[in-house]
């Protein structure tokens, strides 16, 4: 009692689990589809973790307290548990970014009540928040890599799922969550003022992006958080209304092209010769599809980003099924297809990519093997040579530029697992 017991995301989320179906058998499926809802991971992963926890835990496998073992269906939760009501906060504003890991934690976990399990609360204490960097110097260049930076928390609540700024700076686009309900919302930069574009629903929503002009969010939604499950793109606009629907099965990963003509996004088949693929078609209306890029099983294609003259796709592709570096950065070209590595370096995971407005490089969340944390690194263009801009130990995930490269908005992860 008393003592703190560091656990990972990953860990954590098992525990939960495991807590709120305390008593009955969790299969192996279930948490696959809870834990790990949108990456594609072997059953080794729920044993390593299931490891990993019991060490923490202090458990003993043979003779287990808390976590069973049931050979060939799963594992149960065998200790006490009593249920704590947690506080419900007011949802009228963005609360902090937080995502776990990347795409990878259950969205609706963090509303749920909190659990005394054996005598031991159980205390996520997570301080995610949407991150607004901001860089003074001059507009000429890249002015977020010109100069000292400045960051301003916007959100501490711990509920932004995703989140976009507007070219222009002034506004931001966020999906809020509460409970297993998610809501778009508009935070209007200069007054921290935020309007409801769509409602809250048990939708689920992958990804966003901004039309050039400010004036229209493209988003993917499904119905449910579920492994492997693909979402449509719709388009509202920001004052609101009827989302129209745009396309059809995609992965949550999409973008929009300067001049608004076309949107780039993924769709994983999951067949062994066309797995994943990177597609491109009319933002208008989802017409002249062509697929441009295609990987074959279990290479997967996340992020993607239209270049600023709209003629290159920079992409994220590779597979973390090895607990290795196998993922790289590329780009594609538009007209042509012909593929080219961005930079030697390789990475276990790449989450988000963003050009800077000059084409003098890129940015990106990724995280490499053997650190623990996904970082914001700088790619050069000129000489595919990476540099890290986030020294902390925090997890930073999505982000996302203004059209001139004075401000980013990203989606931090500080989270603090305990038991006491």
């Amino acid at each position: 009692m008393g003592e703190n017991i560091a656990l990972t995301p990953k860990m954590y989320d098992l525990l939960f689990v495991l807590v709120e179906n305390h008593d009955r058998i969790v299969d192996k499926e279930l948490l696959l589809r809870t834990v790990w809802p949108d990456s594609f991971v072997e059953e080794g992963n729920i044993t390593f973790n299931i490891r990993q926890l019991r060490v923490a835990l202090g458990d003993d496998a043979q003779a287990p307290q808390f976590i069973e073992t049931i050979p060939r269906r799963g594992y149960r939760f065998i200790a006490k548990v009593d249920t704590v009501d947690a506080d419900v906060e007011n949802a009228s504003g963005p609360a902090d970014a937080v995502e776990r890991e990347t795409r990878t934690s259950p969205a609706w976990y963090a509303s749920r009540p909190i659990l005394v399990i054996a005598g031991f609360l159980i205390v996520i204490a997570v301080m995610g928040s949407v991150v607004w960097y901001s860089r003074s110097g001059p507009a000429r260049g890249t002015p977020i890599l010109s100069a000292p930076f400045a960051a301003e928390k916007l959100s501490t609540d711990g509920r932004v799922f995703h989140a976009v700024i507007s070219p222009d700076g002034k506004t931001m686009v966020y999906v809020h969550r509460v409970s297993v309900n998610q809501s778009l919302w508009l935070r209007q930069l200069d007054t921290s003022n935020n309007v409801q574009i769509i409602p809250p629903s048990e939708s689920f929503y992958g990804g966003l992006a901004m039309s050039p002009d400010g004036r229209s969010v493209y988003f993917t939604r499904g119905s449910t958080p579920r492994r492997g499950q693909q979402l449509d793109v719709y388009r509202v606009p920001i004052v609101g209304g009827v989302p129209q629907k745009v396309i059809s099965e995609t992965q949550g990963w999409i973008s929009v092209s300067p001049d608004a003509s076309k949107l780039s996004f993924v769709r994983c088949n999951r067949n062994s010769d066309d797995y994943c693929s990177l597609w491109i078609a009319d933002a208008a209306d989802g017409k002249n599809e062509r697929k441009l890029v295609s990987r074959q099983r279990p290479f997967r294609i996340s992020d993607n980003k239209i270049s600023p003259d709209g003629r290159k796709i920079a992409f994220a592709v590779g597979q973390s099924r090895t607990a290795s570096n196998d993922f790289s950065f590329k780009e594609v070209d538009v007209q042509t297809g012909e593929e080219r590595d961005l930079t030697a370096e390789r990475f276990f995971n790449i989450n988000y990519v963003a050009w800077l407005p000059d084409q003098s490089g890129w940015l990106i969340t990724a995280r490499k093997l053997p650190d623990k944390s996904y970082r914001i690194w700088h790619v050069s263009a000129a000489t595919g040579e990476t540099s890290i801009l986030t020294a902390d130990s925090e997890t930073y995930n999505r982000l996302r530029l203004d059209a001139k490269g004075d401000l980013l908005v990203a989606t931090k992860i500080d989270a603090d697992f305990n038991l006491n």
